[in-house]
């Protein structure tokens, strides 16, 4: 199963997770210009890595979520364009984070809290050299889904970063979720408000 993460800010690639095996899943990076070509993976080691983000503003480097040890972390790495799986790697989060998100200015990488109730943000620079700032509490008591390895993301940031997306739990629905689809919109839109 694949999950895809994120386009490169030209288009070119596509990162995203696939399972490797049934306890493994790793992050790979698809050259869309050249569709025969096998995917490369960027991340990828026996556990577990996933919810890659390239940054917005320049394709070479990407955030994503990695287990170590007993806890999920946050890192960024270097997309070296000769050997992708081979660039630069620091660990963002200091004590657990997950679903890293860029700034679309991609100077911060804001990340999550496993449990769903902390947002986090750390100043990135990578010229002249890598630098990461500390860990910065931004919101806090917020009710997002706990962390499902193979989940989608629990939010975003907007194109302008002033706000964000969030998906919370309903403390108040119980049971069964449903979804609603509506297939033919445009026409009972027509069919309620016809136009003359």
């Amino acid at each position: 199963m694949s999950i895809p993460h994120s386009w490169s800010p030209d288009g070119k690639y596509l990162l995203y997770t696939d399972r490797a095996t049934l306890t493994e899943l790793n992050l790979y990076l698809a050259d869309l210009e050249h569709p025969g070509a096998k995917p490369v993976a960027v991340a990828a080691s026996p556990q577990y890595e996933s919810y890659g983000r390239i940054c917005p503003t320049d394709g070479r480097w990407i955030a994503f979520t990695a287990q170590e040890g007993n806890l999920f972390q946050v890192f960024v790495k270097e997309i070296d364009p000769v050997s992708p799986a081979s660039g630069r790697i620091k660990r963002v989060s200091p004590s657990g984070g997950v679903e890293p998100v860029w700034s679309p200015r991609g100077d911060e990488i804001l990340y999550r809290s496993e449990d769903g109730t902390k947002l986090y943000s750390v100043s990135f620079s990578a010229k002249p050299e890598l630098k990461l700032g500390t860990a910065q509490l931004i919101l806090d008591n917020l009710t997002m889904p706990q962390f499902e390895i193979m989940g989608n993301s629990s939010y975003d940031i907007s194109a302008d970063g002033k706000r964000f997306l969030m998906v919370f739990e309903d403390s108040q629905a119980g049971g069964a979720k449903s979804l609603v689809v509506v297939q033919n919109w445009l026409e009972e839109l027509k069919r309620l408000v016809p136009v003359k």
